[in-house]
């Protein structure tokens, strides 16, 4: 073989190398890439920063999914917490279901 067109190990190790860096580095950076690419077009086509308003709207929305706060008074009707109603909604559920059961380790 001519030693000019052989690759030796240490050639081929390098190849193997650098394309894997390159692959990598388009792997990390298109996805930013990309992101600033598409606030660009949005910005182009003059959708830019999320208004006001809306920004406002949905904090008022998560104040209200995080707190507690009275619907109706009179009929004793509460908003609650969601992480809280899901609890609760596990708890009535396991109580109907060994209520079904004939009561096997009721409360």
């Amino acid at each position: 073989m001519d030693p000019r067109t052989t690759l030796s190990s240490a050639n081929l190790l390098a190849v193997v190398v650098v394309t894997g860096a390159a692959l990598a580095a388009v792997a990390l950076l298109g996805p930013v890439a990309f992101e600033v690419a598409s606030d660009d077009l949005a910005r182009a086509r003059g959708h830019g920063a999320t208004p006001p308003a809306t920004l406002e709207a949905r904090a008022a929305q998560a104040a209200r999914l995080a707190g507690y706060a009275w619907v109706d008074r009179a009929q004793g009707v509460v908003a609650l917490p969601i992480e809280r109603a899901m609890e609760l909604t596990v708890d009535e559920l396991a109580r109907e279901a060994r209520a079904a059961r004939g009561g096997e380790g009721g409360r």
